[in-house]
């Protein structure tokens, strides 16, 4: 019976994948094309990508059109690296840089990803490159908007918030330049409205944030107003008109920003005017609407509405994945709201839930970044060859299923399970490449650390504020110190005394023992190796370990698992083997195996 079951499940997976990838190839050669694969990013990156595949193929469209779409999805995916390598050479092609609208929004494309990575002095490379292709070469007056508004956000995050509200409203201005010129023409379209209205929707966060609360409205206010002007061309196709439900969320959107401005303003009558503006509109319900409205039952501090509207997204399921940034909100607005309620054991459970989630992201964030990095490394003709084995495989998967019987359902399922081994494989050797890398590098740098260290003699200095942090005592409201040049030379000496000593690899290593080596004060040690790694001082040790069972597992091939673990300095071989899976995502056997392999292939 058990068995019954398993046989089940596995004839229910692949008849859902067959009915998936049948839908695929279902489509007409007709609809193929590279505004379908625009369309599909949205809702699907992944099958945008086969599609995309699919227009290069057939050869319809440029080679730098598919490009500037694979950079629109990469960045879809989150995958802002890859999306930036991308876009970087679709602008080295000429028909891109010739062409002022392909090279403007290939510009932002890139921007924006390049913000997200919080490397703003190239996103402000491209952005002045872009103001000097409107001097030089007279760009459109379509696009003389952009460069400003990304400029802008630049100064934002970093801190200079006079040169943002001055290039913020310049984008403003030109951009209803533009609306009046299409007025003029009779031309038009809807995008150019919803650009205006989010420079104004910007612009009221902004002003929120720092207080101007009456500026906000005035700003929410004319964010409104611009939406309006979308009703002549409503509910007709994208970009001319706008889609009715696209303009129901623009409107939950401002009617939900206006209601938290006034509410926060302290005018209720105004605030409950326009959020009851919001609660009649059909798109309330929609995922954007819920921000809204639990701001404006926060602000208007009436928690168990909060609750109401948190409560279902605790369980969110992400395609069907329940570690997401909506689940982590959901968790904290809770944990706030209970709080608030004076019911402190509910509170401090969505404390504890918001914690693991914001755990589990910030890990699975450091995997993908790590992957992501050596995927760069992959040549294009890779990714080609790839794309076409799976397109190949796929195709012998419909064709298998045609004939139907237990021959070829078990033929199936062992392809399957040959095919999971492979790619598992494939990816554990990208990650092997990864981590040989990462290690190098932080060999070098203990080493130039080294060197530093024996050419200089630092000056050490105290100040009454530094003496007070060393003191032992940690401050009531729990809130971390911004650290000194004093935290970071004291944490390197830490670093250097462990990795030189090796004292990591000692089981028997306790903090005590290492304050009595080190002579640093037990709280000082603990907030200094949490600030600058991250962990705790477990954690910390345990990553030493970790790596130092990466140099036994490579140079030492005859030593056993429990040996590595042993000399490493780990007290059992179970505890080695989980940590070491779920840093690296593989078990110390299959590294192993991964190098040797790789050394025979060298060989």
């Amino acid at each position: 019976m058990k068995y019954l079951k398993i046989i089940t499940c596995i004839l229910f997976g692949i008849i859902r994948s067959f009915s998936g990838l049948s839908a695929q190839e279902s489509i007409p050669d007709s609809l193929i094309d590279i505004k379908l694969a625009r369309y599909t990013a949205e809702t699907d990156p992944d099958k945008a990508l086969r599609i995309v595949e699919l227009v290069r193929q057939q050869k319809k469209a440029p080679e730098y059109q598919i490009d500037w779409v694979i950079t629109q999805i990469y960045g879809k995916k989150g995958q802002d690296r890859m999306a930036i390598e991308m876009a970087k050479r679709t602008l080295a092609n000429d028909s891109v840089r010739n062409n002022p609208q392909f090279y403007f929004n290939m510009c932002v494309n890139m921007i924006e990803s390049m913000i997200y990575l919080e490397d703003y002095e190239q996103a402000m490379h491209y952005a002045e490159e872009m103001v000097q292709q409107i001097e030089k070469k007279g760009a459109s007056s379509s696009n003389k908007h952009q460069p400003f508004w990304v400029m802008a956000r630049i100064y934002r995050a970093t801190g200079d918030k006079g040169e943002a509200y001055t290039l913020l409203n310049k984008a403003i201005e030109l951009i209803q330049q533009r609306i009046d010129s299409l007025q003029t023409e009779k031309q038009v379209t809807a995008i150019s409205f919803q650009t205006q209205a989010k420079y104004y929707s910007d612009l009221s966060h902004w002003q929120a944030e720092d207080g101007n609360l009456d500026a906000a409205i005035r700003s929410a206010l004319k964010q409104y107003e611009t939406i309006t002007k979308l009703e002549p061309i409503k509910d007709g196709p994208y970009p001319w008109k706008i889609p009715l439900n696209a303009l129901n969320r623009e409107y939950c959107m401002a009617y939900g920003n206006i209601a938290c401005l006034y509410a926060e303003s302290g005018d209720t009558a105004n605030g409950q005017q326009w959020f009851d503006k919001l609660l009649d509109n059909p798109a309330h319900d929609a995922f954007i609407a819920q921000g809204l409205k639990i701001r404006y039952y926060q602000i208007k501090k009436n928690y168990q509405k909060v609750i109401e509207q948190a409560t279902p997204y605790a369980s969110f399921l992400k395609d069907g994945d329940s570690i997401n940034s909506v689940r982590l909100s959901a968790f904290l607005n809770l944990a706030e709201a209970y709080k608030q309620l004076k019911q402190p054991e509910k509170a401090l459970f969505y404390t504890e839930k918001a914690l693991e989630q914001t755990d589990s992201l910030n890990l699975r964030k450091q995997r993908s970044n790590a992957l992501e990095m050596a995927t760069i490394y992959d040549t294009q003709e890779k990714e080609k060859e790839i794309q076409k084995q799976d397109a190949k495989l796929h195709a012998h998967r419909i064709l298998s299923a045609t004939a139907g019987g237990t021959i070829l359902l078990l033929g199936v399922i062992l392809w399957l399970i040959w095919r999971n081994l492979k790619m598992a494989r494939r990816k554990n050797r990208l990650m092997v490449t990864q981590i040989d890398s990462l290690l190098s590098y932080k060999d070098e740098l203990n080493l130039a650390k080294e060197e530093i260290r024996k050419l200089t003699q630092p000056i050490e200095t105290e100040s009454p504020k530094e003496e007070a942090e060393t003191s032992g005592d940690i401050p009531e409201n729990n809130v971390p110190v911004t650290y000194t040049a004093e935290d970071k030379a004291m944490f390197e000496e830490l670093d250097r005394i462990l990795t030189k000593e090796r004292l990591f690899l000692d089981p028997e290593l306790s903090r005590d023992s290492l304050i009595k080596r080190t002579h640093i004060n037990k709280n000082r040690i603990a907030s200094l190796i949490q600030t600058f790694t991250g962990a705790n001082f477990n954690g910390y040790i345990n990553n030493m370990r970790l790596e130092y069972s990466i140099l036994l597992l490579k140079d030492y091939t005859n030593y056993t698992i429990p040996a590595v673990a042993a000399d490493s300095g780990f007290n059992n071989v179970r505890t080695f083997y989980r940590l070491f899976r779920e840093r690296y995502g593989m078990t110390p056997t299959e590294y192993r195996q991964i190098v040797l392999d790789n050394t025979e292939t060298n060989d």
